[in-house]
């Protein structure tokens, strides 16, 4: 009788453990750390998890050293496929900036599943110099899930790499993304936790699954390029997997009672 109370406690403390740890069990879906050769980055078939290689339309990156460089203007600058996604999902990558980023210096990574449009009503993170225009602090990263505005957080220094880190969410009953928040140098706890974010956009984007990810610049100044470097992107753990897991434990509990029985 002792023996099977503590299996019941063990399997329950395990579940519990599952739905702690499901946010930093994220699973990675895509990446590329941009090691290749000086050049052009369209054609490039490096990485993991994809399914085509880099294209661009054009205001295309060039690979320099370690990372993409952009200096061009392209609503589809840079673009790749993946597998289709329709859970929360977790972007990273470091960014910096050669200047100091003036009004409206633009770069966004998007969400989407073409790579023709400007990709307006879809999720967008990364660089909006001075909020766009003039503002409080000048804030140059950026987080939204549809339009032209957003939520802004963290001045840019030049020279500087940093960490953007974003959480992309259908929330509540929405059937699309609805919630992206970002981090700039995260800490590994606001991570593993999604807790403290230094910014965060809502409002309904036109996008229920995506199978395409890609750079947008726009209103890039003369003398301002930027760095990204080191991509991933990751997918969230539906409640339900964390659900099943703990059942699963609980089979396993059953089937070595019945064992020993």
């Amino acid at each position: 009788m002792r023996q099977a109370q503590r299996l019941r406690h063990l399997i329950a403390a395990s579940t519990l453990a599952f739905a702690a740890t499901a946010q930093a069990g994220t699973v990675t879906v895509a990446a590329d750390a941009f090691g290749y050769a000086n050049g052009a980055l369209a054609g490039q078939i490096g990485g993991s998890g994809w399914t085509s290689a880099w294209g661009s339309k054009g205001g295309a990156p060039s690979v320099n050293g370690s990372g993409l460089v952009f200096a061009g203007n392209n609503n589809n600058a840079a673009y790749r496929s993946l597998g289709t996604q329709t859970s929360d999902i977790v972007v990273k990558f470091t960014l910096s900036v050669s200047g100091a980023p003036q009004n409206n210096d633009f770069l966004g990574l998007w969400f989407d599943n073409e790579s023709t449009s400007d990709h307006l009503d879809v999720p967008n993170i990364g660089l909006k110099g001075n909020c766009g225009t003039n503002c409080s602090g000048g804030l140059d990263v950026f987080v939204r899930t549809t339009g032209t505005a957003g939520s802004f957080t963290s001045p840019i220094t030049p020279n500087i790499e940093y960490t953007i880190f974003g959480l992309l969410q259908k929330t509540g009953s929405a059937t699309v993304y609805n919630k992206f928040s970002v981090w700039v140098n995260p800490t590994g706890g606001e991570m593993e936790s999604f807790t403290g974010a230094d910014a965060v956009a809502t409002g309904l984007s036109s996008l229920s699954s995506f199978n395409t990810i890609g750079f947008r610049t726009a209103n890039l100044s003369d003398n301002l390029t930027v760095r990204v470097d080191n991509l991933s992107v990751s997918a969230v753990p539906e409640p339900a997997s964390v659900l099943l897991a703990g059942m699963g434990l609980l089979a396993a509990g059953a089937a070595s009672r019945r064992r020993r029985a």
